[in-house]
């Protein structure tokens, strides 16, 4: 939740929002969340009494104008208190109050609508009418709150008047003036403290720590958890399985005792397991009777792990006809010069 918006029960169905910052989470994260502050009135449930505190300077057109539409539709009697600065669309969402309170020091600021265009002619013609669209929808609402004209709105709206309690007061954008406000203030402490233990407790009965109580609470998640996990390990086993087939890994002696071992007591995947057996693999000895059959059939069946044999292969092997030649000297630094990038 943005630390700058809160909604918390102060009653049995009372609840007080705090419009505390810049409306609207587009620019900024910590922007008041027209989305968010629509959801927690439907996880409050029923409130009959709601109290929309307000200090900001304002914001997104578009995000106020849709807090100003789900709190004016709202069910519940609605109290606005101005404890700071009301400015921009945040007068307009001051409007949906019944009674709308400022307490002491506090401004009441309203302003023709603003953007940033960039373009030709035509782009910079469709902002101007953009605005005048957004200026005649906030002027109706200031209009149907306070009973003032639309040319006496529309003037103000030009003038960017900074209004004192007293003088929104008589323009009719506030029904009352709080003049108790040290009596408003300990209110508002003692419910927020109300707010923030409710919170707390809320927190710690949602907290999930152990497997159990994620089965308990969310089955359908926990089944996907453990359906997927399963799904790996057997991918996992497979490719195991495939490797411990291969022929290069059948000349390993000890491959069969490392990839068991990876597979049920240290698991590992298989890129960790041919990693281990590349490092501590054990080539087998050539037999008496592979010897033998290398003899007779004239096969070479060098073992494929005998680097050293590999070595001697490429070392010895003639130069292609029709290549150029090399000295046995030049023929020695090139293989060199190849091992020594491998």
């Amino acid at each position: 939740m943005s630390p700058i918006f809160n909604l918390y029960k102060t009653g049995e169905k009372k609840a007080t929002i705090l419009l505390y910052g810049v409306i609207g989470d587009t620019f900024s994260e910590e922007g008041v969340s027209e989305k968010e502050l629509a959801e927690e009135l439907l996880e409050h449930g029923d409130i009959d009494e709601l109290t929309v505190r307000i200090n900001s300077p304002g914001g997104l057109v578009t995000a106020g104008i849709a807090i100003y539409n789900t709190l004016k539709n709202h069910k519940a009697k609605k109290t606005v208190e101005i404890d700071g600065l009301c400015g921009s669309i945040a007068t307009v969402i001051a409007m949906c109050g019944e009674k709308r309170i400022m307490n002491a020091g506090t401004r009441f600021m309203i302003h023709n609508p603003l953007t940033m265009a960039f373009g030709g002619i035509k782009e910079l013609e469709k902002s101007i009418e953009r605005l005048n669209q957004i200026k005649d929808d906030v002027v109706e609402i200031y209009s149907s709150a306070t009973k003032l004209g639309k040319e006496e709105l529309e003037k103000m709206m030009d003038e960017e008047p900074y209004l004192k309690p007293e003088e929104a007061l008589a323009k009719g954008f506030i029904t009352d003036i709080n003049k108790n406000a040290d009596m408003n203030i300990t209110n508002y402490v003692q419910e927020y403290i109300n707010y923030t233990n409710i919170k707390k407790n809320k927190k710690k009965e949602d907290e999930i720590v152990t497997k159990e109580e994620l089965k308990v609470k969310f089955p359908q998640v926990y089944n996907e958890v453990l359906e997927e996990g399963e799904k790996k390990e057997r991918e996992r086993i497979k490719k195991l399985d495939d490797f411990s087939n291969n022929a290069i890994v059948t000349n390993v002696e000890n491959a069969g005792e490392i990839i068991k071992n990876a597979k049920y007591v240290n698991v590992k995947s298989l890129e960790e397991v041919s990693t281990e057996i590349l490092l501590n693999g054990k080539i087998k000895p050539v037999t008496q009777e592979e010897n033998l059959i290398q003899e007779t059939t004239g096969k070479d069946e060098t073992n494929p792990l005998d680097f050293k044999a590999r070595v001697n292969d490429a070392y010895n092997l003639t130069t292609i006809e029709g290549s150029t030649q090399m000295s046995e000297d030049e023929k020695r630094k090139a293989f060199l010069a190849a091992w020594d990038e491998i």
